[in-house]
């Protein structure tokens, strides 16, 4: 898919912890988007997070994008438990964003894709 990309997960230097009962897939928010120009638009980035190996496992991991300008966090979203697909919609196509995949298990460090200019919907 143009404009796809992908959070591949690293090792973190500690044990996991355990997984919590219940995840939020699906879940999405727009932050100050409301009818504010500033934030919102009409635009996404779309992209997988997954665990790198033979094959590649896909993972449900909280992501966050960040407005490259500023540094300001404009959604957040989980990433789907089965195919680690995830997308930030409805976000303003005149910036570029670096998009941020936290592991809430421990297993893995954070992971960040940058320099994602979104694509119209």
């Amino acid at each position: 898919m143009p404009g796809s990309h992908y959070l591949i997960g690293v090792p973190a230097f500690h044990a996991p912890l355990p997984v919590p009962a219940r995840t939020l897939a699906g879940s999405y928010r727009v932050l100050d988007a409301g009818s504010n120009s500033e934030f919102g638009g009409r635009h996404r980035i779309v992209g997988t997070v997954h665990e790198k190996g033979t094959p590649n496992q896909p993972l449900q991991r909280r992501g966050r994008p960040l407005r490259e300008r500023d540094g300001h966090l404009v959604a957040e979203t989980w990433s789907d438990p089965v195919t680690g697909a995830y997308r930030f919609e409805r976000i303003n196509g005149n910036y570029r964003y670096t998009a941020l995949a936290y592991d809430y298990t421990n297993a893995y460090r954070a992971v960040v894709a940058d320099n994602l200019t979104p694509e119209p919907m």
